[in-house]
């Protein structure tokens, strides 16, 4: 059976599914640079070592 909604309350819902799909892929990390000379990968600034493990999780 379909469950029935009003207007608002349907546009209220979709605005926040965007919020929360902006939000999760505003915190995810799909790729990153290092260079040869440094340590550190480029936008977060952490280990490479520890970003790598990261992005296993």
């Amino acid at each position: 059976m379909s469950e029935k909604m009003l207007v608002t309350q349907a546009l209220d819902e979709r605005d926040l599914l965007v919020k929360k799909i902006s939000d999760k892929i505003d915190k995810a990390s799909f790729v990153d640079t290092i260079k040869p000379n440094e340590d550190k990968v480029y936008s977060k600034r952490i280990g490479k070592d520890e970003y790598a493990k990261e992005a296993t999780q």
